[in-house]
């Protein structure tokens, strides 16, 4: 093989890598994008369970879909009602409150500082991002 055919090949593969990485990704977080796994009469059945508001009959399409998903530990009959809410909010348009309830239980917080500065830089005068800012500031 010749320098060119690598170049592209590695072009190729690279850009299929991106394809793929953004469709899978894609519609975490967002309920009205559809996952890898969709299923048309799994998710009829999964959304008739929720405006309805029965625990039992969701919990027993997402426990048989999927045994070892960690969703049944934070979704329980006790906080139901407000996930259902909050769902049905963000499939007309709201996702807000399907946000909101993700944050009271703590989940998708995990990136919400990356690539802002926020983790090193703060009120704190004696953190050491801003320590590090004070002393490039000093020198220009």
């Amino acid at each position: 093989m010749n320098n060119k055919t690598k170049i592209i090949a590695s072009i190729l593969t690279l850009f299929s890598f991106l394809l793929v990485l953004g469709t899978v990704s894609a519609y975490r977080g967002d309920v009205t994008k559809l996952g890898p796994n969709y299923d048309p009469i799994v998710h009829a059945n999964m959304q008739s369970a929720i405006e309805a508001g029965d625990y039992q009959a969701w919990n027993d399409i997402v426990s048989l879909r999927d045994n070892n998903s960690k969703i049944t530990t934070y979704i329980t009959e006790e906080n139901f009602e407000e996930y259902s809410k909050a769902y049905s909010d963000a499939i007309n348009g709201n996702p807000g409150s399907l946000q909101e309830f993700r944050a009271s239980l703590g989940l998708g917080q995990g990136n919400q500082n990356r690539g802002t500065n926020k983790g090193s830089l703060n009120e704190n005068p004696n953190s050491l991002g801003q320590k590090k800012m004070n002393r490039y500031n000093s020198i220009n």
